[in-house]
């Protein structure tokens, strides 16, 4: 090892560790204590302020403002935690601990509290009464992961039956604009995603639970649909809000775009939007799924006239 590295690896080593003796450093990069002496001069020289101490407990250190010192944020770092924090209080509400350390950050920074290169006003897709709801049920369930207490929920499924269960809640996840909870149901006896905009109800009970590892093979997706539709010129606009570049091919008077998802009902809900200007032309069972919506909504309407 040529000395310019040995001299980079023993400040590293003295960064990483509170004490370190003569013998270790000799030890470690198969050198004299006479060469240990005349490199840690030399870092000396180099402005590391070097401080020595004799005993059982003795050896060589780097002073502990400097350790500081060395650790210490830029502005910038500084101004980006506390946007990450921010985002982090919008996303899942705001708790002690972010709070706490964005004040301490804060008081550290040269930027006034205005300075700031992120910001986000609603992290879901939902209404901010939905979101308001979704942040409160959040909150109890991060309790539940953080102190592992079992909770008995009240839950909505698809098909609209209402269901009570206990549950052991291992995390919280935001996905395609809405929060998931994934967790161990025990009248299932195994792991289900539960959506928060379901769960009418969450109480807190004085039961503790031991984290479950499991291979998710029972949250393993449904069959993966291959999806093809068919827009008019006119709807460039809008389908970059949805589809990325690569899924779409542009023609002189249409465009067509081609992707896959697991969700078909999800697909066919928001196919809605687009007014009747969609033309589905895979998989039958999206026409299917899509038809049986149109048919419900006019039925609907109706039996209101």
């Amino acid at each position: 090892m040529k000395k310019i590295e040995r001299i980079l690896a023993m400040i590293v080593l003295l960064l990483e560790n509170d004490v370190i003796t003569t013998s270790e450093f000799a030890e470690r990069f198969d050198v004299s204590k006479r060469t240990v002496f005349r490199d840690i001069q030399t870092i000396e020289n180099a402005g590391f302020p070097i401080s020595s101490s004799f005993g059982r407990n003795g050896g060589i250190s780097l002073i502990d403002s400097f350790k500081l010192r060395s650790l210490s944020f830029t502005e910038t770092e500084k101004q980006l935690i506390l946007d990450s924090l921010t985002v982090n209080e919008k996303i899942i509400g705001e708790t002690h601990e972010p709070s706490v350390l964005k004040e301490k950050v804060r008081l550290l920074s040269n930027h006034s509290s205005d300075d700031r290169l992120l910001s986000l006003s609603s992290p879901t897709v939902h209404r901010p009464a939905i979101e308001k709801y979704v942040l409160d049920i959040n909150k109890q369930i991060r309790v539940a992961m953080t102190k592992k207490i079992k909770a008995v929920i009240k839950y909505a499924d698809g098909t609209g039956e209402m269901t009570t269960r206990t549950v052991q809640p291992h995390e919280l996840g935001l996905f395609n604009g809405s929060w998931f909870m994934r967790a161990y149901c025990e009248l299932r006896q195994a792991f289900r995603f539960f959506k928060v905009t379901r769960i009418r109800s969450f109480t807190l009970t004085t039961e503790n639970f031991s984290p479950k590892f499991d291979s998710k093979s029972d949250l393993a997706s449904s069959k993966e649909f291959q999806i093809k539709l068919e827009f008019p010129k006119s709807s460039l606009g809008r389908l970059f809000d949805y589809y990325l570049a690569n899924e779409m091919q542009i023609l002189d008077d249409k465009i067509l775009v081609s992707f896959s998802s697991h969700s078909l009902e999800e697909i066919a809900a928001y196919l809605l939007r687009f007014h009747g200007s969609v033309t589905i032309l895979a998989p039958n069972e999206l026409k299917q799924e899509y038809s049986q919506i149109i048919k419900k909504l006019n039925n609907e309407l109706n039996s209101d006239i």
